[in-house]
């Protein structure tokens, strides 16, 4: 799979720059037409990269390409293609079998293992670059990558430390709690916040949802320890609340 998408990638040939150098290139150049049987040898190899397949030549899979065709899609005279072809064929240059035209050495062109190794080595060094940078940012890439958690942790940790009490229910903040110490200096109001948790534990169905109201209807209902209140007066004074 990996190796089809590079090839699907792939929009290019290799012509090394000394291409003229080489024999049969000198011996094509060298012939009459020279010059067209060399362009058609280069249309060839463009064709072939197309097709993106180890250097097959062919109009679709199941349609190969005859001197005429070629002829036309080159726009180059049909008797020059017929004898370009064959010199290419004599220079074993290429091969035609079922009339599909094959180029050999096609490697020499395109050679996908080679760039497959060249991407993995480019995807290895982009990301040693990335965690070198990663290093050298610090802190600041952590907070950027957290996208705010960070942010959210050391709110969390400062509402903790502004925390007098907490259970499952509910949380009272100090500063709430210095208030209701100043608004019922009569009453433990610890022990309440206990007493408020095991009457929310004895009681699932009746639990509040603003235990802002909850908490301050309950002590307004609790008596000065110097007055007592009967169990009858405690019981209807809970239901006035809201707590029963």
């Amino acid at each position: 799979m990996e190796r089809e998408t590079i090839m699907a990638d792939i929009q290019w040939i290799k012509i090394k720059t000394n291409i003229f150098d080489n024999a049969k290139i000198s011996i094509l150049e060298s012939m009459p037409d020279g010059d067209t049987i060399l362009v058609i040898w280069f249309k060839l190899l463009s064709m072939a990269g197309r097709c993106n397949d180890s250097g097959l030549v062919y109009l679709v899979r199941d349609l190969p390409y005859d001197a005429e065709t070629l002829a036309h899609v080159m726009r180059r005279p049909v008797n020059t293609v017929r004898l370009a072809l064959a010199q290419f064929q004599k220079l074993q240059m290429i091969d035609i079998e079922n009339d599909i035209i094959a180029i050999l050495d096609w490697e020499n062109h395109q050679n996908i293992d080679a760039l497959a190794k060249m991407k993995e080595q480019s995807r290895l060094s982009s990301y040693k670059h990335r965690e070198k940078q990663k290093l050298l940012m610090g802190r600041d890439v952590t907070v950027t990558k957290n996208d705010g958690t960070e942010k959210r942790r050391e709110e969390k940790n400062r509402e903790e430390k502004d925390t007098y009490f907490t259970c499952q229910y509910f949380s009272v903040l100090k500063e709430k709690h210095y208030n209701y110490e100043q608004a019922f200096p009569d009453v433990s109001i610890d022990q309440e916040y206990v007493k408020m948790k095991i009457w929310l534990d004895d009681n699932p169905k009746k639990r509040k949802t603003d235990y802002g109201r909850f908490i301050l209807g309950w002590l307004n209902r609790i008596k000065k320890p110097d007055a007592p209140a009967t169990p009858e007066e405690e019981v209807a004074a809970l239901k006035e609340a809201g707590v029963e």
